[in-house]
C-alpha cells in the first residue's frame, strides 16, 4: 500500500478591537388627535357643493353646508360613543353646546346604517326646525353661536358628545362664517433616563446628571404620540440649556455633558403644518443638572496577536499490510470470502486553515497467482468502511457491494472546519465474489489509499 501527505501552509492576521458609543436619531410624525381650543370633541369641516370650505368661505342661510370629519373626504364620518342612540344637528349661543335644552336651534339627524357615525350631516341653518327661540329668530337677531352635531342618547334627552365650529351669523340676511377650527398641542414634558454608570450610583440621583439622556415626551410617550398630535402636524424638537439653543440638539432625546453642569434644561415642540401658523409649546425646566455624576469613558484596547502554527495532514499505514481474506464459501454457488481492512490511521494537524480531507481507495485487478492472465475485476471486492478514533465531522464512506464497488472508493471523509483532535482511525470490513466462470485458486490485488486535502 501506499500513503499520500498533505502539507498546507496558511497565514492568518486577526486584529481586535474595543469600541463604545452611542446614538440616536428622532423624527416628527404626524398624529390624529384633534381635540379643539373652543371645547368641540373634535374638529368639523364645512364641505359646500360638494368642495371643501375654507374659513374664509361665506354661506347663505339657506345653503346646503355638508359636515365632515376631514378636509378631504366629505363622507368622513363624525364618531359618536357606543351608548349614542340617536345624533342631531344644532345652533347654541357659546358655552351652552351641551346642554339640549339650551339650543337656539336643532333637526334630528341620523347614523351611517349599524354605526353610531354621522356622515354628511347638513347643517343648513334654515332647516334647524326645532327649539328656542328657533332659527328664524336667530336670522333675525344674529351674533356668535356654536354650529355643529350632536350625540344623543336617553331617547334623545341627553347630550354625550358635541362636534361644532363657532360661527358668525349677520342680523336679518344670516349669512354666516366659520371660525377656523384649532387644535390642543400638547406641551411636552422631559424625563430622565440615567446613563449606565450614574444608574448603579448609591444612592440613587435624585436629579439629572451630566451623560444622563433627557427625553422629550408627549402624553408620556417619547416623541409624542400619535393619539396627542394634532391632527396633519408634524412636531419637531429644539432643546435648551438656561434658555439658549443647544447647537444640533434637536432630537426626541438629549444626552447632558459636562457644560451643562449647572443649567437647567428645557425643550421646544413646535407643530408645523402647511397652510397653519406655526405653534411653540415650551417643556418645564428640569433641575440643575449636577456635574459630580461619575462619568464613564472610552478606552482603546489593542491586543497582540500570533499566528497559530498550520500543522500537517498525513497518512499511516503498516508497513507491509496485507489483507488476507477467509478460505472461500460457495454462497448461492458464488466463490465468497471476506476479511478485515487494516487500520489506515489519518492525522490532520492543520489548526489554522482546517480544510477537511478525503480517503480515497484504487485497486488493480485481482490477479491469479500462477497465472497472471487470469484476473477477476477489482470490482468484485466489496467494502464497508468503518470509523474511529478522533470522528469529528467525520463520516464513513457509503458500503459498496461486491460486484459494483467503482474506484476511486471513498472509504471516509472530514468537513472543513473541524476542530482538532486525536487521530482518526479507517477499517472494516471486505467482501469477495469471485465470478462462477474463473478457476479455483489465490488471486491477488493491490489496494492503494491516498488522503486528499479539500
Amino acid at each position: 500500500m501506499k500513503k499520500s501527505i498533505a502539507r498546507v501552509a496558511v497565514v492568518a492576521t486577526v486584529v481586535v478591537g474595543l469600541v463604545a458609543g452611542f446614538a440616536t436619531t428622532a423624527s416628527a410624525t404626524t398624529g390624529t388627535k384633534a381635540t379643539q381650543a373652543n371645547g368641540s370633541y373634535g374638529p368639523v369641516h364645512l364641505f359646500l357643493t360638494g368642495s371643501y370650505a375654507t374659513p374664509s368661505t361665506s354661506f347663505a342661510w339657506n345653503d346646503n353646508v355638508i359636515a365632515a370629519g376631514s378636509t378631504s373626504d366629505i363622507t368622513s364620518v363624525i364618531a359618536c360613543p357606543v351608548g349614542s342612540t340617536s345624533a342631531a344637528t344644532f345652533l347654541a349661543a357659546r358655552g351652552s353646546e351641551n346642554t339640549k335644552s339650551s339650543w337656539s336651534a336643532y333637526a334630528p339627524s341620523s347614523f351611517v346604517g349599524g354605526t353610531q357615525n354621522v356622515s354628511q350631516a347638513n347643517l343648513k341653518p334654515a332647516g334647524l326646525t326645532s327649539g328656542t327661540p328657533g332659527a328664524s329668530a336667530v336670522k333675525t337677531a344674529g351674533g356668535s353661536y356654536s354650529l355643529g352635531v350632536a350625540c344623543l342618547s336617553n331617547s334623545g334627552a341627553t347630550v354625550d358628545r358635541t362636534y361644532y365650529r363657532y360661527v358668525t351669523i349677520t342680523a336679518s340676511t344670516g349669512a354666516w362664517t366659520a371660525a377656523a377650527t384649532d387644535y390642543s398641542y400638547p406641551t411636552p414634558s422631559i424625563t430622565v433616563t440615567q446613563s449606565n454608570a450614574n444608574a448603579i450610583h448609591s444612592p440613587a440621583f435624585a436629579q439629572p446628571h451630566t451623560s444622563d439622556v433627557l427625553n422629550a415626551q408627549i402624553n408620556s410617550v417619547t416623541g409624542g404620540s400619535a393619539s396627542d398630535i394634532p391632527a396633519g402636524f408634524d412636531v419637531a424638537f429644539q432643546w435648551y440649556a438656561n434658555g439658549s439653543a443647544i447647537s444640533s440638539a434637536t432630537g426626541s432625546t438629549y444626552t447632558t455633558v459636562a457644560n451643562d453642569a449647572g443649567k437647567v434644561i428645557t425643550v421646544k415642540a413646535t407643530y408645523t403644518r402647511s397652510g397653519y401658523t406655526d405653534v411653540v409649546q415650551t417643556s418645564a425646566a428640569t433641575a440643575a443638572i449636577e456635574g459630580d455624576a461619575v462619568v464613564a469613558g472610552d478606552v482603546t484596547v489593542n491586543a497582540t496577536v500570533l499566528d497559530a502554527t498550520n500543522g500537517q495532514l498525513s497518512l499511516s499505514v503498516a508497513t507491509n499490510a496485507t489483507a488476507n481474506l477467509s478460505s472461500a464459501s460457495l454462497v448461492a454457488n458464488f466463490s465468497t470470502s471476506t476479511g478485515s481492512l487494516p487500520d489506515l490511521t489519518v492525522t490532520d494537524g492543520r489548526v489554522v486553515s482546517q480544510d477537511g480531507w478525503d480517503l480515497k481507495a484504487s485497486a488493480t485487478s485481482f490477479a491469479k497467482s500462477n497465472d497472471s492472465s487470469i484476473t477477476i475485476p477489482a470490482a468484485q471486492l466489496g467494502i464497508a468502511p468503518a470509523i474511529s478514533g478522533s470522528t469529528t465531522g467525520v463520516t464513513a464512506g457509503t458500503a459498496s457491494t461486491a460486484g459494483s464497488t467503482t474506484y476511486p472508493y471513498t472509504l471516509a471523509s472530514q468537513s472543513a472546519g473541524h476542530t482538532l483532535g486525536d487521530p482518526t482511525v479507517v477499517n472494516g470490513t471486505l467482501t469477495f465474489v469471485a465470478p462462477q466462470n474463473k478457476p479455483g485458486g489465490t488471486y491477488t490485488s493491490t489496494l492503494t489509499v491516498t488522503v486528499y486535502s479539500k
